[in-house]
């Protein structure tokens, strides 16, 4: 009887030894895991770097808009992120959906401007698109600029110059200099 007991005190440590083995390799799994999407300091001298980035950025339960990209550092020095394959979807209070696309970003912290740089394409839900090298989001007045060349084309007209400004509040759009605008369909 004795050695019984002894037999299924010994089973009951060994199940419960193989039991904490697998919380160990579950838990270390997971660390593992995390790992690879946030690394501390690394030599990028970046104070935090975090891959495949989702941010959506609200105010007074409206969201303003959605930042997607590959890989993002957050420089604490300057408050400012910098971020590789920018997805940027901007919502208008009209419901108008823009979306901005570049191969690098820039979004400072404090103010939620974003900077887009690196054949950066701008899209409409009502089928027009932008072609610049960069272009800067103002928040505080819902505005996207650029100083560079732009060439816009959609389903009414196509338009080139250097230099643009959309108000997504007033729903304008104006290319500063040298514009050349071809109407599409005009009837006569």
């Amino acid at each position: 009887m004795k050695a019984k007991r002894v037999r299924i005190l010994l089973l009951s440590l060994l199940v419960s030894f193989i039991f904490a083995i697998g919380i160990s390799i579950f838990i270390n799994y997971q660390i593992q895991k995390s790992a690879k999407n946030i690394s501390q300091k690394t030599s990028s001298n970046a104070d935090v770097v975090v891959n495949n980035v989702h941010y959506t950025e609200d105010k007074d339960g409206n969201k303003q808009w959605e930042l997607e990209a590959l890989k993002a550092q957050y420089f604490k020095e300057g408050d400012v992120t910098i971020f590789e394959n920018v997805n940027l979807t901007l919502y208008a209070k009209n419901g108008k959906v823009y979306v901005i696309k570049g191969k690098n970003g820039k979004l400072m912290n404090e103010t939620k401007d974003v900077e887009v740089n690196g054949n950066v394409t701008v899209t409409s839900e009502d089928g027009y698109k932008l072609n610049t090298e960069s272009l800067k989001y103002a928040a505080s007045g819902k505005q996207i600029t650029t100083n560079d060349k732009v060439s816009l084309t959609g389903p009414r007209m196509d338009v080139d110059g250097i230099g643009l400004l959309i108000d997504m509040n007033k729903e304008t759009v104006s290319v500063l200099k040298n514009a050349r605008a071809v109407i599409k369909n005009a009837k006569t």
